[in-house]
């Protein structure tokens, strides 16, 4: 079974922000990846790998990403933080990672 690491944030990490605390989902969008593809990702992501850049021009917007959040319905797939994604949201980028990787014929092996 091929490996893949796989480096980046909360997000990538798989948490979800639950019942007041913060925790890795069971059905992350990694875990239903590995199903889907028949493969192992080695995560390396970590909580709270952010960049001072990337934080500031969030900051800087955060007004326009709420609306657009409640525009589109995307809040439906946050947790209550309004940042990382919860069970739909995992599942909502696995499924688009999967589109993603079937409409360009990724073969992992």
């Amino acid at each position: 079974m091929e490996t893949i690491t796989a480096f980046g944030d909360s997000v990538l990490k798989g948490v979800i922000y639950e019942d007041d605390h913060y925790k890795v989902a069971e059905s992350s969008f990694q875990k239903i990846c590995e199903e889907s593809f028949g493969i192992t990702v080695e995560n390396k992501a970590r909580f709270g790998s952010t960049i001072t850049k990337g934080e500031s021009i969030l900051e800087r917007n955060l007004n326009l990403i709420r609306v657009i959040l409640e525009k589109k319905d995307y809040a439906r797939y946050l947790c209550s933080d309004g940042i990382h994604p919860n069970v739909k949201g995992h599942k909502l980028i696995a499924d688009a990672i999967t589109a993603h990787v079937r409409r360009k014929n990724i073969e992992f092996s």
